[in-house]
């Protein structure tokens, strides 16, 4: 068996809500726990605008006070995961970063992981992005270890002060060449607090009819799970239209709010999975809203 890289039972064991807590609720000796969410209406536009009475939290049916709220103006750490395995070839998803880089706060951090064989880090945390454009031609090449890197994001991204934190995946989906399987990294992904976004790129030949290779018929479905955990949006679309994907995206987590709590001593299950939900308030003259947000966390070390 190959020695992985990192393993995978320490990661829980981090405290990655640590850089939130002074700004979060009191301080009750149980960390806070962070929810990015994401209002649209029913056009499915995202919805800006609402304060802090809007919302309600509900933590395994029991409702817990809003005691942090941020905006999507607040500073954001946001860190890109671009696939430049052989099968990407075609898309050089490099070259389409431009939306994510225009930063509306000058405490923005930034973070650019990519993957073939193995996950590497090309820019570590900064709030200056670097020219890697070196990179935007380089030649997709190798096999794919897409979980190996949504794991050293995870990991990576913990080392900001920012509460607000999130990941862009770039990709078609595929993974051939992980240590990790899906289900090892469900609950990392799960309770990091950290959004997941992916634009999961098919060939152009396919956008009216996706027909998957075997890799991407388990892959795109495995991470689309993984996106809904976290409050995040997947959007499927053709390789020749990566920088629109980007742009939604882009546009969606400068429309986000963050929300925290901090869940009661009474409510500290070790191990046990709290089911979280989230309900908006909405004004009267806005219609009925739709809530993306973070299904639930582990209570594991808190």
């Amino acid at each position: 068996m190959r020695a992985r890289w990192f393993a995978i039972a320490a990661l829980p064991a981090l405290n990655l809500l640590a850089a939130a807590q002074d700004a979060a609720a009191p301080d009750r000796g149980i960390p806070p726990i962070l929810i990015r969410v994401t209002v649209f209406d029913k056009s499915n536009h995202t919805v800006s605008g609402l304060t802090k009475v809007n919302f309600r939290i509900f933590d395994g049916g029991n409702e817990q006070k809003v005691e942090f709220f941020q905006t999507g103006d607040a500073p954001l750490t946001l860190g890109v995961v671009a696939d430049l395995s052989g099968s990407m070839l075609s898309s050089r998803p490099l070259a389409h970063l431009g939306p994510l880089w225009r930063s509306r706060n000058p405490e923005d951090e930034f973070l650019l992981i990519t993957f073939q064989d193995k996950p590497q880090v090309r820019m570590p945390l900064t709030r200056r992005p670097t020219d890697f454009s070196q990179l935007i031609y380089a030649s997709p090449r190798g096999q794919t270890a897409l979980l190996d890197a949504l794991l050293l994001a995870i990991h990576e991204i913990q080392y900001s002060q920012n509460p607000a934190k999130a990941l862009v995946l770039i990709t078609d989906g595929g993974d051939n060449n992980s240590l990790y399987s899906q289900p090892e990294i469900v609950n990392v992904v799960r309770d990091a607090g950290v959004a997941l976004y992916a634009v999961l790129v098919v060939a152009q030949e396919d956008r009216f009819r996706f027909i998957p290779r075997e890799e991407q018929a388990q892959g795109v479905p495995a991470i689309r799970f993984l996106v809904e955990q976290t409050g995040g949006r997947a959007v499927v679309i053709a390789s020749d239209r990566i920088p629109d994907g980007v742009a939604a995206i882009a546009q969606q987590l400068r429309a986000g709010y963050l929300l925290g709590f901090s869940p009661a001593a009474s409510q500290d299950t070790k191990d046990r999975f709290h089911k979280l939900k989230v309900e908006v308030v909405a004004p009267a003259a806005s219609g009925r809203l739709r809530v993306a947000a973070r299904g639930g966390y582990i209570a594991a070390g808190r």
